[in-house]
């Protein structure tokens, strides 16, 4: 018996059961409206952008199981509200790779820190609170959104029900950003 750890390639192990049987794009799979670049640091920092890399209207700082939901979530803002939109996907979330992120948040003036656990003393605080140590953030607005505030469950279904989706996303950017 062959096991995955054996295959050749990248493998991702994740707790986010709803992306068991999806692909992640990358640069042979891309939508043309997506781009995706990486850092050059040990451990890479992915970027994916419906615009270039200019001039994005909001930038989402995220990891793991949320990069597909992401995915989509940049199609749509690009076709259906003409929002442009970057996305930074640190490969390791503990240390902080701060440059990479600060190097994806540079250009943006509102910063969407999304997150797969509840908000309340989680990642999305200790990015927002690092990057603005840093002076990273300057003026810009700064958004943030976790699981619902419940343990997250095992069952697929339920786990739909507490994670953030790609319609809680855009529901709270129509209220944050009045689109």
């Amino acid at each position: 018996k062959e096991s995955i750890i054996n295959e050749k390639g990248v493998k991702i192990f994740c707790e986010y059961k709803m992306n068991y049987s999806k692909d992640l794009i990358d640069d042979k799979n891309a939508p043309e409206e997506i781009s995706i670049k990486h850092s050059n640091s040990s451990f890479p920092t992915t970027y994916i952008s419906n615009c270039l890399f200019q001039s994005p209207d909001i930038t989402i700082v995220s990891h793991g199981g949320n990069m597909i939901v992401v995915e989509e979530l940049l199609i749509d803002l690009l076709m259906e509200f003409e929002i442009n939109a970057n996305a930074v996907f640190p490969s390791i979330i503990k240390p902080l790779p701060l440059v990479d992120i600060e190097e994806g948040i540079k250009d943006a003036s509102i910063v969407l820190v999304l997150e797969e656990s509840p908000t309340a003393f989680g990642w999305s605080s200790e990015v927002i609170a690092s990057l603005y140590e840093t002076g990273a953030l300057n003026e810009k607005k700064i958004i943030r959104l976790g699981a619902k505030e419940h343990p997250i469950p095992s069952a697929t279904q339920l786990e739909e029900k507490v994670l953030p989706s790609k319609n809680d996303i855009i529901f709270l950017l129509k209220q944050e950003l009045s689109f």
